[in-house]
C-alpha cells in the first residue's frame, strides 16, 4: 500500500500508523522512499528509512538505501514493543538530523539521516 506525501517531506513531519498484530501477520514493512521506482517495479534508488518488524524473531529492524546500495540492518532496540493480539501505534517523527520512532507513545530509537534531500521523499509504503 502506498500513501502519497504531497510536495515531499517537510520539517517537522509526523506520521501515525495503527496496526493490530495477530498470528496471521508474521511481519510488516514501512518505508519512506524517494520516488516510486520504475514502471518495471525496480525499487527506488534512495530509501531514507525502511522499518521491518519480525514478530517471530522479536526484531524491529531499520535500514537505508543510498544510490541503490542497502545498508546493514540495525537491530539493537531496548525492548520489543509489540504484543500479540494487541493494537499498537507507530509514530515516525522527522527532525532536521534524524527520524525518531515511537511505539505507543514511547520513544524506541533514533535513526540519523543518510539521504539528505528530504523534499524528495514520496511515497510512504506499508
Amino acid at each position: 500500500m502506498k500513501h502519497k506525501i504531497h510536495n515531499g517531506l517537510r520539517l517537522p513531519f509526523l506520521t501515525q500508523l495503527t496496526f493490530f498484530w495477530s498470528l496471521w501477520l508474521p511481519s510488516f514493512d514501512i518505508s519512506l522512499a524517494c520516488g516510486c521506482g520504475t514502471v518495471d517495479e525496480a525499487p527506488p534508488t534512495d530509501v531514507p528509512l525502511e522499518l521491518c518488524a519480525k514478530f517471530e524473531d522479536l526484531q524491529f529492524l531499520r535500514k537505508v538505501c543510498v544510490s541503490g546500495t542497502w545498508s546493514d540492518a540495525e537491530k539493537l532496540i531496548p525492548y520489543f514493543p509489540f504484543l500479540e493480539d494487541q493494537p499498537f501505534r507507530i509514530e515516525i517523527h522527522c527532525e532536521l538530523l534524524r527520524f525518531r520512532v515511537f511505539v505507543d507513545g514511547q520513544q524506541l530509537f533514533d535513526f540519523y539521516h543518510r539521504v539528505q534531500s528530504l523534499l524528495d521523499i514520496d511515497p510512504l509504503r506499508i
